[in-house]
This record gives structure tokens, sequence and C-alpha cells, in this order.
């Protein structure tokens, strides 16, 4: 018995004589696949037109840092986080929160206004640069990458936003270390006034305007208020 290619590929390829064409199954899934590809290049090429119009805006309304102090004290913290790379810092009227963005070159932004404490500085400075020194706006980038090709999957879009949420309580944990309570409710304090309504969203950038997030971070930090109490006796 001699089984022919007819016979092994029934479903796959259809032979008439010479002629060997897809069957309209196979066709099918071709056309879907490339649909899907399609529409995954569609939303990559959108992620990076709308980077690249975010970071011309700041480009635009960025100035460098308000005072030499602010300067002075953004690289004494950077230089304790033991962060070798270079990183930028300066100040935005455009920015509403602090933020972090830039993958190959981190930029720290801050608002022109809202954080003349020394202490509340410190914190935020902190926080972001604590987002550089772990790569989250790395990894962050890579989330927005499969979220664009696997746009279809409802489970890609929450390990996405799970990430982002975990970065943030990661930064607030690293931020709260060894502080008393009222240093982490002053901090909590901060956080909740920065949650504005507007929220910068570019895959390489991770700011406190995330609101979607807010709640969750200021229940863990209230959760960990809890255990420094009763380590602390």
């Amino acid at each position: 018995y001699t089984l022919s290619l007819h016979d092994a590929l029934p479903i796959f390829i259809h032979v008439n004589g010479d002629k060997r064409t897809f069957a309209p199954e196979v066709k099918l899934l071709y056309l879907i696949v490339a649909g899907m590809l399609f529409i995954s290049c569609i939303l990559m090429i959108r992620q990076l037109i709308k980077y690249m119009q975010f970071r011309k805006v700041y480009r635009e309304t960025s100035s460098e840092p308000l005072s030499q102090v602010w300067e002075e004290q953004f690289f004494q913290i950077k230089e304790q986080l033991g962060i070798k790379r270079k990183v930028k810092f300066v100040c935005s009227g455009f920015c509403q929160s602090p933020m972090a963005f830039g993958v190959i070159s981190p930029v720290v932004v801050f608002p022109k206004s809202g954080l003349d404490d020394p202490w509340q500085r410190e914190y935020m400075m902190k926080h972001e640069l604590t987002h550089i020194k772990n790569g989250d706006l790395f990894f962050r980038f890579l989330a927005l990458i499969a979220t664009a090709i696997h746009w279809f999957n409802p489970v890609v879009y929450f390990l996405y936003f799970e990430l982002t949420a975990v970065s943030e309580m990661v930064c607030d944990r690293s931020v709260l270390e060894c502080s008393d309570d009222g240093m982490r409710r002053s901090y909590s304090n901060l956080v909740l006034d920065y949650a504005a309504d507007r929220d910068y969203g570019c895959f390489p950038a991770i700011g406190f305007a995330d609101k979607w997030n807010m709640k969750r971070r200021i229940l863990e930090m209230k959760k960990d208020r809890k255990v420094y109490k009763l380590l602390s006796g």
C-alpha cells in the first residue's frame, strides 16, 4: 500500500494533479494570523508615536532644576542608592506629579511647584530613582510590547496592571524603610495629594499619577505601618 501526499495531508493541502493548494481552512487560519499580526503592528506603532509626542512635549516644557539645592539633593540620593548610570533631572510646568521615563536615557521629571519641603523632595526623588534602579522602566516597556502582541488576551492586560502596581508598592516600601509612623502617614498623604486626574500612561513612563492603584498602595502602606509598630514595640 502506497500512501500518497493527498492521503497524508487531506486537510492541509489539496492535490489536483500536479497542482497543490492549501485547504480553505488553512487559508482562513493564515488570514486570521495575518490580521492579528497587523493589529499588533498598528498597536506598537501607536505606542511609539504616543511616546515620541510625550517626549517632545517634555523636552519643550522642561528646564533644569529650579535651584542648585534640588540638583544636589537629587544626585546625593542617586549616589546613596548606588545608581551608576546617567540620570537626568529636570522640572516641567506640564508635569503634575513626579515621574520617571526613558528606557535608554532615563529622566526624572518634577513639577515646578508643590515640593518646597526637603523631606517631600527626598521621598519623591528616592521613589523615582528606585524605579530606575529596579529596572521598572524597562520591564514596563516589555510588558506593553506584550500587550500589543497579545492584545486579544485579557490575562496579559491584567499582568501588565499587576506589574505596574507591584513596582509602585516595592518603591513605596523602599522609601519607607526604617521610617517612623509619622513619616509613613505623611508619605501616604503626599502620595494621595499627587493622585492627579491625568494618567501619564506612555509605556516607558512611571509616575505618581496612576490613580487606579492608589487605593491598593495606601492599604499596603497601612499594613506595613502595623508591622512596623509590632516590630518597634
